[in-house]
């Protein structure tokens, strides 16, 4: 069978911008971001503390993941 990498491509990068975009409405969920703020994960990994630093760590990734799609189906439209 033939797999067609650009359309993967472009999926994975539409995946991973739904997921960011999901993530930047949950910054204004207070009772969650206390409770990942108490966690682990808030405490060791995810700067919940400082918003500004998150929102543009998350934009960036939400850029990045945008270009990708976009070049996924770029390619995949120019090849088929």
């Amino acid at each position: 069978s033939h797999v067609n990498i650009a359309l993967t491509v472009a999926r994975a990068g539409g995946i991973l911008l739904d997921f960011n975009s999901g993530l930047i409405v949950i910054l204004v969920m207070r009772r969650l971001m206390t409770w990942i703020r108490n966690s682990t994960l808030g405490r060791d990994y995810l700067p919940v503390d400082e918003f500004i630093k998150f929102h543009k760590y998350l934009g960036f990734f939400i850029l990045i993941f945008s270009i990708v799609h976009t070049i996924g189906h770029c390619v995949n439209l120019c090849k088929f």
